[in-house]
């Protein structure tokens, strides 16, 4: 599951960046309303044979500590983030350019139970666009999970190939 509605304005799929530094989207729910948002989106997700409520991304890695505890009471094991959320980044870590940043708070000021963990893609490596997440992973083995920007990756003219080399590349290490 990705959040409940991703958007910043009611009523329209308009994106202000700037709400979200004071009004992460969890932000506006009370614990109740969460769960409620919660159970509302896994009922319609339930119809997809491939759903899992293991993982959970949220827009725009904001989040708050009911939105935690909610998706912890609700089976969530790992919680998909990426560096710019820690106080303390990896040594090397690549700048985050200035189109917003940290919208949810400090990762390290959340107490998940036993069981759940944050997962952490890096920022322009294994978090970014097709053909860069694809250059990191072919070199890094190891590497981490992949976050794709696939709504602008799909305005490419070739994104279809670029995601079918991004499969070869990840099946690759299977």
């Amino acid at each position: 599951m990705h959040g409940f509605d991703h958007r910043t304005t009611a009523g329209t799929d308009d994106i202000d960046p700037e709400i979200w530094k004071i009004d992460v989207e969890c932000a506006k729910y009370s614990p109740q309303e969460l769960q409620d948002q919660w159970a509302k989106g896994d009922t319609i997700l339930r119809r997809i044979d491939r759903y899992t409520t293991n993982h959970f991304i949220p827009p725009f890695n904001a989040l708050t500590k009911d939105m935690v505890t909610t998706l912890a009471r609700n089976g969530v094991k790992y919680i998909h983030s990426f560096d710019i959320a820690l106080r303390q980044r990896p040594k090397g870590a690549v700048s985050h350019p200035n189109i917003g940043g940290n919208f949810g708070g400090w990762l390290e000021d959340y107490k998940v139970p036993a069981g759940v963990m944050f997962v952490m893609s890096k920022w322009s490596e294994s978090y970014g666009n097709v053909d860069g997440v694809s250059v990191y992973l072919s070199r890094n083995p190891g590497g981490s999970q992949a976050t794709l920007y696939w709504y602008y990756d799909s305005q490419k003219e070739n994104y279809a190939q670029l995601y079918k080399e991004l499969s070869a590349i990840v099946a690759s290490k299977d």
